[in-house]
């Protein structure tokens, strides 16, 4: 059984993804998260462990 997951759904899933990770963190760290700079947060690696 497939499921189909439109294009709009996925962009509102990241976007929500994006929104709590930005109520998560510091301002700072958002902007380095933006910039590529890895994360050290120790929530960061509870929620993305590969990291």
């Amino acid at each position: 059984m497939s499921v189909h997951i439109s294009d709009t759904e996925i962009k509102a899933y990241a976007n929500d993804g994006a929104v709590l990770l930005k109520n998560l963190l510091s301002p700072e760290e958002v902007a380095d998260m933006s910039a590529g700079v890895k994360m050290e947060h120790k929530l960061f690696q509870l929620i993305w462990p590969a990291n």
